[in-house]
């Protein structure tokens, strides 16, 4: 499910309300989790917290992802630096709207896109990116899934270990999103 980073809550236990995302901000997956668990009545097993540059690397690793673009989508793509600056990863300028196949750098700046729009469409643009990465990496089978994985975990921080990432890898075919 998505949790809007807009969402307010409880995020620390002390009666105080704020945005959703100042719980991680103020104290990383921890603070996160727990608030998650608190205003939601859930409980959490695991965590997977990742950097944008970790997202564009298992996307690129999978041969990224194609995608029908709207104009204005195709527009702010294209303006949407922030994704290489925060990376260092290098891409290149889309070429027109339409049909697109997208690196990884392109598919994270896709979802980050929020200016033209609502945040309830930014976080469809990230399922429907999650979901195009989810059949690729079904497709790619255990081996590969091992190697993808085993290229975004430095830049993840979790509570999962490379065995369990492996079981998943192995079992990925029969997950729904």
């Amino acid at each position: 499910c998505s949790v809007y980073r807009d969402t307010y809550a409880e995020i620390n236990g002390n009666g105080k309300y704020h945005k959703m995302n100042e719980a991680y901000f103020l104290g990383g997956h921890e603070q996160a989790v727990a608030a998650l668990e608190r205003n939601l009545d859930i409980h959490i097993d695991d965590y997977v917290s990742f950097t944008w540059s970790a997202v564009a690397k298992g996307i690129s690793a999978l041969g990224g992802v194609d995608l029908e673009l709207s104009d204005a989508e195709f527009y702010y793509i294209n303006a949407f630096t922030e994704t290489v600056q925060s990376t260092g990863i290098p891409s290149v300028h889309l070429e027109h709207a339409g049909e697109n196949h997208l690196d990884g750098i392109q598919a994270v700046a896709y979802g980050r896109l929020r200016l033209m729009d609502t945040d309830f469409n930014r976080t469809a643009r990230q399922r429907k990116v999650l979901s195009l990465a989810m059949d690729k990496a079904k497709k790619a089978g255990p081996v590969k899934m091992v190697s993808v994985a085993t290229q975004v975990l430095p830049e993840i921080s979790t509570s999962m270990s490379m065995a369990d990432f492996t079981d998943l890898a192995t079992q990925l075919g029969r997950l729904h999103l």
